[in-house]
């Protein structure tokens, strides 16, 4: 009872929390989905885990190993620019959180935006704030796996060298790339649904529409890609 006198207070509508759930419930339904169908049917994530073993097999075969460590230099500059990028948008968020009044103002001139309370425009950029932090978490975590995997490689064997402590290396080398592959493919599905969280401002059925249309984008690129198709090919 408490509970939901404390939900009137902050002015949550049923829709809203209607609109929550379904945003939650497409987020986590397509993660387990995308995981499980990329087991029996190609991906982009897949099809990059089979050229990243290629990867690690052509560098076993050259003695001057700068153009990959150049390529996974690259790699890591990109989580890195995404680190820094999502810690930006936080402290965008945080002081919007901090302005609330001023800037449910501004979010009032625009057309189509339902009446909200500042309780529940709180909630709002709280939402927004846990997903990029999610993010942050995701991509520092990719940008730390491909250091391991610089380090990795540059114990790498030698062209020369026993054909065990090459399969061995070539192992944990495909699978190091993957894990930061999947961590960074992650990150950016957070700003996907972050994109879609920010329609929640306007209107909960928009937001409702944001987070299908997001899924539909995601199974799209991840699975019905034309970059798909040229790596099948």
């Amino acid at each position: 009872m408490y509970f939901i006198q404390e939900i009137n207070m902050l002015g949550i509508t049923s829709i809203d929390i209607i609109a929550l759930l379904y945003f939650f419930i497409s987020w986590l339904s397509y993660a387990r989905f995308a995981s499980v169908k990329t087991q029996s049917h190609p991906s982009l994530y897949s099809v990059l885990h089979d050229y990243r073993l290629e990867w690690s097999k052509q560098l076993i075969k050259r003695e001057v190993r700068i153009m990959d460590s150049n390529l996974i230099g690259t790699l890591h500059r990109n989580a890195s620019l995404l680190v820094s990028t999502t810690i930006f948008i936080l402290a965008g968020l945080i002081a919007v959180l901090g302005a609330t009044d001023r800037a449910m103002l501004i979010a009032a001139t625009l057309p189509f935006t339902v009446a909200t309370t500042a309780g529940l425009w709180e909630i709002k950029v709280l939402l927004l704030i846990l997903i990029f932090v999610h993010a942050f978490f995701k991509f520092s975590w990719a940008m730390w796996q491909f250091s391991i995997t610089t380090v990795l490689m540059g114990g790498a064997p030698n062209p020369d060298e026993d054909e065990t402590l090459k399969q061995i290396f070539i192992k944990r080398h495909t699978l190091l790339l993957s894990l930061a592959g999947t961590n960074f493919n992650h990150g950016l599905r957070a700003y996907y649904f972050g994109i879609a969280a920010l329609t929640w401002i306007v209107h909960p059925l928009l937001f409702m529409l944001a987070s299908s249309w997001v899924v539909s984008v995601l199974y799209k690129r991840e699975f019905r890609s034309q970059s798909l198709r040229i790596l099948l090919e």
